[in-house]
């Protein structure tokens, strides 16, 4: 399961490279999944195989994506588009339409959010919407009222936004304790994802699932590295 934030076009970053990948690797990565005996398949056939409802039947990828900035819709969507790959966003509900204030030090790219409508018709278009809090708190640090409204109130929010079902939560920063994977759960969501880097198939259980971070460095070695290799020893 593959983790990316902006998908744009800018120089290096000096800081936070984990955050950015550029759109031309980005069209590069996604003609090797296309080519590659991995199979693109959505986080709802993920989530199924990984509680052993549905196994797969080869080795698979998860795309997700968090924040919901704006250079998604105009460089990672045509791409996914084009190869017909399943895709998730994790969008903060109470920053549509406004500006990554969570971000400590300056951007490297635009760190506009996209709009409801935006998201919507992305939504409508195929894309998969799932919640990532209403401000991008770290969770863990809240106090229970907080956290349940961080976690809920996003679901209800982007439901309205959206006009359709959010199953999906990752927590900001990877940032989570029990209590808080719990309050995810009662919170009606099916799954929530972790920075936890492994493979997707050992989560202890639906609210605890790995993710794999792209980076702005990972070139063609690494990035085949990372999506085929890195995680396969066994435990």
């Amino acid at each position: 399961m593959l983790l990316y934030h902006h998908v744009g076009r800018f120089a290096r970053p000096a800081r936070q490279l984990g955050l950015y990948c550029h759109a031309d690797a980005f069209a590069r990565q996604m003609a090797y999944l296309a080519r590659s005996p991995l199979t693109v398949v959505s986080l709802d056939r993920a989530l199924a195989a990984i509680t052993g409802q549905a196994p797969l039947s080869t080795p698979s990828v998860v795309l997700t994506f968090d924040d919901g900035f704006e250079d998604f819709r105009e460089y990672a969507w045509p791409v996914l588009r084009a190869h017909g790959f399943p895709a998730t966003m994790f969008a903060v509900a109470d920053r549509l339409g406004a500006r990554a204030d969570w971000l400590t030090s300056p951007s490297a790219g635009d760190d506009r959010l996209m709009d409801a409508a935006t998201l919507r018709a992305l939504a409508d278009d195929g894309l998969d919407v799932g919640a990532h809090s209403a401000t991008h708190p770290r969770l863990s640090r809240l106090s229970p009222a907080k956290r349940d409204a961080e976690i809920a109130d996003a679901r209800n929010r982007l439901q309205d936004a959206l006009g359709r079902p959010v199953k999906h939560f990752a927590y900001p920063y990877g940032d989570y304790d029990a209590d808080v994977r719990n309050r995810v759960a009662a919170a009606g969501f099916a799954s929530a994802l972790t920075c936890i880097r492994d493979r997707a198939e050992r989560a202890a259980n639906a609210y605890e699932i790995p993710r794999e971070g792209i980076s702005y460095k990972d070139g063609r070695l690494r990035y085949a590295y990372k999506t085929r290799w890195r995680h396969n020893r066994r435990r």
